[in-house]
């Protein structure tokens, strides 16, 4: 036997709203410019909204997190999330510090134009750093973006 074929759709596409985010210009930085209340720029979140509806308000909620799962975030020596030698610091998302695993809202997103926003290292406490053993400290950062 012939099976009937399920009926194909008709009548005008819909466009299906689409978000590209990005992390762009990652830059190594030096920890002195993080100490305390100075601010590192490490690198620039990016957010394009893709078949936008007219009209439409749009908001993400944005979420950052280590590889370690740690709170707060902290550098490691050469990489190695087991080094006994760790640096904390704080994350910032345009200009705001963040906690790792908790969402923040990113609002007032536009739909003509890429969205920016700075991601930055700070609160670095000085003794913490001039106390590490020299050599090359790093922290993967995820993050989530989920719509609102």
């Amino acid at each position: 036997g012939a099976t009937t074929p399920n009926p194909l759709p008709y009548g005008e596409p819909v466009s299906q709203e689409t978000y590209l985010f990005t992390v762009e210009s990652v830059t190594p930085f030096s920890l002195i410019d993080a100490y305390e209340t100075s601010v590192a720029r490490v690198a620039t979140a990016k957010l394009i909204i893709g078949n936008p509806i007219a009209n439409k308000e749009y908001a993400v909620d944005v979420m950052f997190s280590n590889l370690a799962n740690s709170n707060p975030f902290r550098l490691h020596l050469d990489g190695n999330l087991q080094a006994n030698t760790l640096i904390p610091y704080v994350l910032t998302f345009g200009g705001v510090p963040i906690n790792p695993n908790e969402n923040h809202i990113w609002e007032n997103l536009a739909t003509n134009t890429p969205n920016e926003r700075e991601i930055g290292v700070t609160a670095i406490v000085p003794s913490d750093a001039e106390n590490a053993p020299q050599g090359s400290y790093s922290d993967t950062i995820r993050v989530m973006i989920t719509p609102r």
